[in-house]
This record gives C-alpha cells, sequence and structure tokens, in this order.
C-alpha cells in the first residue's frame, strides 16, 4: 500500500466547518457529520495507515462526503493488499458504487461481478451490504447530472419531457433559498435519485417513493413530486446536526417545516385551505397535542405546515430556527422561545387563520 498517497487523499477536509469538539466518532456518524469523521479517520491512519478496517470506514467517509474520486482511490490501494474474501466482497461493492458515481458503469458492473462470484464462494455480505448491493445492480446504468447541490441520478427510461438540467436548476433555487430562511449551510451534495413513477421505485426499493436519508444527505422521489419537501428533511436534519443536535422528536415541526418550504403553489394552498376548513368546522387539533413531544399526527403535515407558517409570518426565522434547535431540550419549548405558551399561540394561530383566507379557486392541481 502507498501509505503517502493514503494519507494525502485521506488528508483533513479543507474548509470543515468549526464545531464544538467532544463528539465521538460513533455520534458523528450518526449524525451525518462525514466532513469530521472523515477528518478524524485520516489522523487515525497517521497512527496505522495500513489498518484496513479505518482505510475502509474512511472511504464510506469521502463517499459520502461526495469526494467519489478520493473514496476509489483508497479503495484501490486496499484492494492490492486485502486477501480475506469477506474483505475482498466489501472493497469491491464500495468500488462498484464510486464507479457508478464517477460515470464509468462498465467498471462498475466488473466490480459488481466481482463481489457476486466471492458471495457464490461463501463471502459473507451484512444485510445492509447486500440491499446496497441490489440497489445497484437496478441503477447501475442509470444517468446522471451533477448541479450545483445536487448529485441527480435517474433512469435511461426517463421521458424526454423531462428537462432533468431545468429540473436542477429549480432545485438548486429552492436548496439556496430554503438554506438561506434556516440558517444551514451544508456543502456537501446532496444525491437525488428521481423515478420515472412510484411503482418503478416501488419494485427497487420496496417501499413508496418520497422518503429522504438524512445522515446519508440522500432523496428518493418521482419526477413528479414536489421538489422541495425531501430536500428540506436534508438540509433541516443538518442544521441540526451541526449544532451536535437531533432534529425535534414531532413529527408536525419536521413535516410541518417541509410542506411549508416544499415550494409546490398547489401542496401550500391545499395545506392552508384544509387548515380552514378544520377551522370553520371547530375540528383542529389543538396544537399543545399536536405539537406535544413524539405525538404522530395525520394532520402533522397540513395543520402543522400552516402552523409553521403562522409562527415564521409572525415572529420570523430566527425565532423558528432557535425552537427548532432547542424544542428537544426545553420541558415548554415554544415559552422559552417565544415568552408565550403554546396554548396562547394557538389563540393567536386560530385569529391568523380567520385572516388569511385563501379562495378555493386559488388552490388547482399541478
Amino acid at each position: 500500500m502507498m501509505i503517502a498517497n493514503l494519507l494525502l487523499v485521506g488528508a483533513i477536509v479543507a474548509g470543515t466547518e468549526q464545531v464544538p469538539s467532544g463528539l465521538t466518532l460513533s455520534r458523528c456518524e450518526e449524525l451525518g457529520l462525514w466532513e469530521e469523521v472523515a477528518e478524524r479517520l485520516a489522523r487515525e491512519l497517521v497512527n496505522d495507515p495500513d489498518d484496513a478496517g479505518t482505510v475502509l470506514k474512511l472511504a464510506r467517509a469521502k463517499m459520502l462526503c461526495r469526494q467519489y474520486r478520493q473514496s476509489e482511490t483508497l479503495l484501490a490501494g486496499l484492494r492490492t493488499t486485502t486477501q480475506g474474501a469477506d474483505l475482498v466482497a466489501r472493497i469491491h461493492l464500495m468500488l462498484a458504487e464510486a464507479r457508478f458515481r464517477l460515470d464509468r458503469s462498465r467498471e462498475a458492473e466488473r466490480d459488481l461481478a466481482v463481489v457476486l462470484n466471492a458471495t457464490q464462494k461463501g463471502a459473507h455480505l451484512s444485510r445492509l451490504e447486500r440491499e446496497r448491493m441490489k440497489f445497484l445492480e437496478a441503477t447501475i446504468q442509470w444517468r446522471h447530472h451533477r448541479s450545483k447541490y445536487f448529485e441527480i441520478f435517474y433512469p435511461p427510461d426517463t421521458p424526454r419531457t423531462v428537462d432533468v438540467p431545468e429540473l436542477a436548476g429549480r432545485m438548486d433555487s429552492i436548496f439556496e433559498t430554503n438554506s438561506m430562511l434556516l440558517g444551514s449551510h451544508a456543502r456537501t451534495r446532496i444525491e437525488c435519485f428521481f423515478f420515472v413513477n412510484n411503482e418503478q421505485g416501488k419494485s427497487i426499493l420496496g417501499q413508496d417513493l418520497g422518503f429522504a436519508w438524512c445522515n446519508e444527505r440522500r432523496i428518493f422521489q418521482s419526477f413528479y413530486q414536489n421538489l422541495g419537501h425531501e430536500q428540506t428533511h436534508v438540509i433541516s436534519a443538518y442544521l441540526s446536526a451541526a449544532h451536535r443536535k437531533h432534529r425535534p422528536r414531532n413529527q408536525a415541526m419536521n413535516e410541518g417545516l417541509c410542506t411549508l418550504l416544499s415550494h409546490a403553489a398547489y401542496q401550500r394552498g391545499l395545506m392552508l385551505r384544509c387548515t380552514h376548513e378544520l377551522f370553520d368546522k371547530e375540528q383542529l387539533p389543538a396544537m399543545a397535542e399536536l405539537f406535544a413531544p413524539g405525538v404522530k399526527s395525520p394532520h402533522a403535515y397540513r395543520v402543522g405546515g400552516a402552523f409553521v407558517q403562522f409562527l415564521t409570518d409572525t415572529y420570523g426565522w430566527d425565532r423558528f430556527r432557535q425552537l427548532w434547535l432547542t424544542y428537544n431540550e426545553q420541558a415548554a419549548p415554544f415559552e422559552a422561545v417565544y415568552g408565550k405558551g403554546i396554548n396562547l399561540l394557538d389563540a393567536e394561530f386560530k385569529g391568523w387563520l380567520s385572516r388569511s383566507r385563501i379562495p378555493l379557486a386559488n388552490v388547482t392541481a399541478p
């Protein structure tokens, strides 16, 4: 193994944000702080540059930092010194993932063949690794578009009516707007796998589309779902992680925020219209219940989004960002941030609803 080369590509990530230290490596991984994970692993390699396990972890961290070429270099160097069948299979699986993202599908297919051959001869892969292999097999011929903030992957049978560069431009614009509102400054690109329809996605992933793996900054959706919702999950999760925290443990806080920042006029119009209808019928849930820790509710998206809009329209985004970052730590988070209990804010919300009517004619399908 060329130790000097490994140390070069594993060097500390330039420009890593200065954030409070003290977290364990596993905690950084849990929060998705992959830039810091890569930095720490690179330092470990200074003391033991031939530790295959550490090199493999660093290659994964580089991949999640979207530094695909550095990940490939680490793995290629490790491959030349490794004999164990299990480790060889893992190395080639990660090489296939890196080379797919580097638009070298033929090489990725050869790496996958090595993995399949090794597993047929008894090499062991974890359940998660087998799922990654299955996903890569299904998408290895997909096309790739790189924008300012996204690595976009999409199938070869994408309809010609879908203008991927134009779509990517809209996603970049939404990213910039939502990052500005939330004060989140993630530099790592988000990976986005677009599917032609939900059926295609479900056949590959085993679940309905429209979800994000925030820890790995990756989203899965169809071309016809709104472009802002899932990326806002990733942006807001990074905001929490950068402050060494988890996202608020409440569904309405999370889904309400993402519904509000979906940048889909139809969704936002429907959000307010449905909330108004519940209000008129006196069926609106109490905000103290909807926004209580751990609560999940069918009203989390639309009513939750309307309440978040009320808070940000009335008190501004700085206050909401403070609420987001302290929600899990406070017994009465709304009172701590707004100086008013949730019940008083609920009463103000109802007054706000009565003044912000949206005509049904303005809520039209996309």
